[in-house]
């Protein structure tokens, strides 16, 4: 019954280490930028700010909501033209260059930051692109993503439609992924559909582990299953073993007495 249940048992378990593998490892969406966008700082770990190149200060959070006329975007005030044009929407943003239409020429540079919630290998994903205006004197931006102040991906646009991009990376609970606008010297026509999407990449050594865990699991099934079957074999031959006893020989006064019957009939 012992043999037989150590079989038995990894039959009933590996389809659920299957299943494990196939659910818990599996690609999982953290982080969206358009689906998360939210009118407050830091909901769903999303930050809406800016770096001032010009005056050499770090990021800092966007002070207005909802700006640019009342639109649903981070800014700097309610008009653009006042304030600088520093916006972040729900699915583009655009920085304030040094040569702008804004009463502010400071090198603004929009900044999405995400803060994140899982340890390990990801994958940041989706779209990028600067249409611009062919009729004015812009000069296209540059986006950078940051993984913890590093840069790990970066890609210039000039009246382009957007494109398709993707960068993995590594990071800590509490690590910091901006998604950085550079306007580059002028801000003209520098609205730029941006978005990205953050997934969580299972480490190959999990995915190792279980299947090291599955494959040893089967192969100790196996291996009772082996010895129980040696075992019965061995029971099945002793119990068929011939009696190898001498056979005893018909006594020959008995066997004389018969042949002189014979005869005499």
């Amino acid at each position: 019954m012992k043999l037989k249940f150590a079989f038995i048992l990894p039959a009933l378990v590996l389809p659920q280490i299957i299943w494990f593998i196939s659910t818990a490892d599996a690609d999982v969406i953290v982080a969206d930028s358009v689906n998360d966008y939210s009118g407050t700082q830091g909901n769903n770990g999303w930050y809406y700010g800016d770096i001032n190149v010009t005056q050499n200060q770090p990021f800092a959070l966007l002070p207005y909501y909802p700006a640019n006329f009342g639109t649903q975007m981070w800014g700097l005030g309610y008009s653009p033209y006042v304030s600088g044009f520093a916006m972040i929407g729900f699915t583009g943003m655009q920085s304030n260059g040094v040569v702008t239409t804004s009463a502010n020429h400071n090198s603004v540079w929009a900044d999405r930051r995400w803060i994140s919630s899982v340890s390990g290998p990801i994958l940041i994903s989706g779209q990028f692109g600067c249409p611009g205006d062919p009729g004015t004197n812009d000069d296209g931006v540059v986006g950078e993503i940051l993984i913890d102040g590093n840069e790990v991906w970066s890609q210039s646009s000039f009246h382009q439609a957007p494109t398709a991009y993707s960068v993995t990376g590594t990071v800590q609970v509490g690590s910091t992924v901006d998604l950085v606008l550079n306007p580059n010297t002028n801000d003209y026509t520098d609205w730029t559909e941006w978005n990205a999407t953050v997934t969580s990449v299972p480490e190959p050594s999990t995915l190792t582990l279980l299947a090291a865990g599955s494959a040893g699991l089967v192969a100790y099934g196996l291996r009772r299953r082996s010895v129980a079957k040696k075992a019965a074999k061995s029971t099945n031959l002793n119990r068929l073993q011939v009696d190898t006893r001498p056979i005893l020989s018909f006594p020959s006064h008995l066997s004389d007495r018969g042949n002189a019957a014979r005869r005499a009939a």
